[in-house]
């Protein structure tokens, strides 16, 4: 599915939210007897859409983004079972088409960062709610100036405890490097725009960080 087709779909499906009531009687298997099969194809053409994307935009943090973005997707288009009520499945087929954009955006912002000059400072940029990645620019393309991904792993929502996994790429040549982060302070979403237009992971264990 290329971008525009993408955007087209998220557009559409945002516009049926926003001009009429929804209408969640019945099965999703009543309505469409194929729709694990309607599953399995949107899943493939997603998966598409993010391998274009990392076509386009190459960046040293393939190996963390690409597998967790094909993990969210497999995860939100399971199979039915055909007893999943309408609510439920338009919820996460809707997640998974924005995520598959939001994905696309990220890669862009990602390689943007980090090669053209003239962009503002680079912030962290968010996917999902468990993922957050950073790339600084590098001004003299010496491969020196590392990229970072934060990966929420677990969270405690009512204690605001949790675990993650902070990875730091360096030159194309070098190994990722990933290092356990413990959240100790007040639940961090990493969500868009917060704390202004960067994430925060609230207090992260100063041994990690340091």
């Amino acid at each position: 599915m290329p971008p525009g087709a993408l955007r087209a779909t998220v557009e559409y499906v945002a516009r049926r939210h926003a001009t009429a009531l929804p209408d969640y009687t019945g099965r999703a298997g009543e309505h469409w007897p194929d729709v694990d099969d309607r599953l399995a194809r949107l899943a493939s053409a997603l998966r598409l859409a993010a391998e274009a994307a990392e076509q386009a935009w190459p960046h040293r943090l393939q190996q963390v983004l690409a597998p967790w973005v094909r993990q969210r997707l497999a995860a939100l288009l399971t199979t039915t079972g055909r007893a999943e009520g309408l609510g439920s499945l338009d919820a996460r087929v809707r997640r998974a088409v924005v995520l598959a954009w939001q994905y696309r955006s990220v890669r862009h912002e990602l390689f943007a960062d980090h090669h053209w000059q003239g962009r503002p400072t680079a912030p962290w940029w968010c996917l999902d709610g468990t993922l957050a990645a950073r790339s600084p620019f590098d001004g003299y393309a010496t491969g020196q100036v590392p990229s970072y991904a934060l990966r929420l792993t677990h969270l405690d929502l009512t204690t605001g405890r949790g675990e993650g996994e902070l990875t730091v790429a360096h030159s194309g040549t070098t190994p990722l490097t990933a290092y356990p982060v413990t959240i100790t302070d007040s639940a961090p979403t990493l969500t868009v725009r917060l704390a202004g237009s960067a994430c925060e992971a609230s207090r992260v264990s100063p041994e990690v960080m340091g």
